[in-house]
Formats: C-alpha cells, sequence, structure tokens
C-alpha cells in the first residue's frame, strides 16, 4: 500500500493480482500509480508464501516529477522497488544407519546449492562433532541448517568409520518450507 506524508492510504494492491499487474505469460510487472508532488511510504501489508515482509520504504516525488529516496537502490528513475528476500527455514539433517534410527557421528557432509554438485557451498560439517550437534549424552543429533525456497545437493564426502558413502541426496525447499 502507498500512504501519503500524513499516513493517509493513497493505493492499495496486490502486486499480481489485477489483469493491468499481469504480463501477457501471467507473470506479476510492476504496478502503476500516479501522484502528485510530495512525500509518500511505500509498504507491504502481506508479503508473498515464502518471502519475508520488505521495510517500508518512503520517497518524494519534486514537482518536475523527478522521484528520489533515502533507501539504497530502492529508485531508479520514476520506479519504486521493494524487494523481498526469501524467509530461511529452519531444516534437520540426519545422519543414520542403513538399519537403524540412531544419528550417526563422525560423517562429513555438505550441502550445495543447485541441481549438480558444482554449486554454490552452502553448509558443510561432521556429523556429532559440535556441540549444537550433540545430545547431553554426547551422542550425536541431527544437524539444523537454515536454507531459502531452492534446490539443494546433501553430499557425503567422508562416512564414519565403518560406513560406506551414502548416495547424494537432491531435495527441494518449497516456498512454504516443505521439502
Amino acid at each position: 500500500k502507498g500512504t501519503d506524508e500524513n499516513g493517509e492510504v493513497v493505493e492499495s494492491w496486490t502486486s499480481g493480482k489485477e489483469a493491468e499487474d499481469k504480463n501477457a505469460d501471467g507473470s506479476a510487472k510492476p504496478h502503476k500509480v500516479k501522484l502528485v508532488a510530495g512525500t509518500y511510504t511505500l509498504s507491504e501489508v502481506t508479503p508473498p508464501t515464502g518471502y519475508d515482509p520488505a521495510n517500508p520504504i518512503t520517497f518524494t516525488v519534486a514537482l518536475d516529477g523527478t522521484v528520489t529516496s533515502t533507501t539504497a537502490g530502492a529508485v531508479d528513475g520514476k520506479k519504486v522497488t521493494m524487494k523481498d528476500a526469501l524467509t530461511e527455514r529452519e531444516i534437520e539433517i540426519s545422519k543414520v544407519s542403513l538399519t537403524g534410527n540412531e544419528e550417526l557421528a563422525g560423517a562429513e557432509l555438505k550441502i550445495t546449492k543447485g541441481s549438480d554438485e558444482t554449486g554454490e557451498l552452502v553448509e558443510s560439517w561432521t556429523s556429532g562433532k559440535e556441540a549444537e550437534d550433540k545430545n547431553e549424552d554426547g551422542s550425536a543429533k541431527p544437524h539444523k541448517v537454515k536454507l531459502v525456497a531452492g534446490t539443494y545437493i546433501l553430499k557425503e564426502v567422508s562416512a564414519p568409520f565403518g560406513y560406506l558413502m551414502a548416495d547424494s541426496i537432491t531435495f527441494t525447499v518449497g516456498l512454504d518450507g516443505t521439502l
């Protein structure tokens, strides 16, 4: 929604909902608003599923139509852009033996982003090594990692002593946090 310097709502909309806010392929396009000279604030009331709410953007429309803002990167010409960040989701990674449900310590694991193992390294760890990956009795517990929506590969780099390495697992985190 857009409000003026007095806090009065100038216009409110849902991005990509109305026909004039959609491209031919159905994707969202910028919403156009006609404004007189003044100072305004663009605020997001409800972000799309899987995104964190963006910070409000205050901008000024000058008498000559130029638009300025103190928010870095928010204004380009006469266009104000609000950017949402994907929501981080906490995911548990469990390393267990093939025949049981007990967590195994000593596996070197890594997660890369994308659908092939050459993707960007997101995180690597050794199961049961760090304090946050241990129960009070010292046994291993699942490792927790925060990931945004996307496709990832979990790869075992080195297996615990006495075990064979597991095959890599490709998985997707949905916008709603489902796997």
